[in-house]
């Protein structure tokens, strides 16, 4: 073997080395990628479900402060009625205004507790879908990066092997092929 085809054959083992090695770096990255798009959904999820649980708690306390507000007021009422009673008075004419107006003044407020609840509750599971959201997105976007990064490391491995010989017209692709009147032994000389 002559020295410009050995010089062929080693740049030939030095290109597909590099190419070798180009080709485990893109898939390291691409796997890493795509490894933390999933990490990000997975942690977005388990951060989405603790949400949503804390939603349907506040909700559960809400109910439970508005039955326990109910029940004072009904408490309340009962002791006013008693009073009126043991005072003499019917419960008919101001004592019964009086009666009505702590019924509605007390369901107000056992309708405010449960509207706060919901609100909070409500925001919670908003929040909830936002988390949710965000993990796809970075799930997607690792995806997307991996792909970009394949594509990328592509396109500069093309580039790069359009000056190694294998791609010069007239050269084959194995020198130590080379016969007698071939192009390359024109253009570079015999082995």
């Amino acid at each position: 073997m002559g020295p410009s085809v050995a010089m062929m054959s080693a740049g030939m083992t030095a290109a597909s080395t590099a190419s070798s090695i180009s080709n485990a770096a893109m898939a390291v990255s691409a796997i890493s990628q795509v490894a933390g798009g999933v990490s990000s959904m997975m942690s977005a999820s388990r951060e989405a479900q603790y949400t949503e649980e804390q939603a349907k708690i506040a909700m559960q306390e809400g109910q439970l402060a508005a039955e326990q507000k109910a029940r004072e007021v009904t408490s309340f009422q009962s002791s006013q009625a008693a009073i009126y009673a043991k005072s003499g008075f019917t419960l008919e004419g101001s004592p019964a205004i009086v009666l009505e107006s702590t019924r509605r003044k007390g369901q107000e407020e056992v309708d405010a507790i449960l509207k706060r609840a919901g609100a909070y509750s409500s925001l919670l599971k908003m929040r909830a879908s936002q988390i949710r959201n965000a993990g796809r997105a970075a799930f997607l976007n690792g995806i997307a990066g991996a792909g970009a990064s394949t594509l990328k490391s592509q396109i500069l491995g093309q580039k790069l092997s359009l000056n190694t010989p294998s791609n010069v017209p007239g050269v084959p692709q194995n020198p130590a092929m080379a016969m007698p009147g071939n192009t390359y032994q024109a253009n570079y000389g015999a082995p």
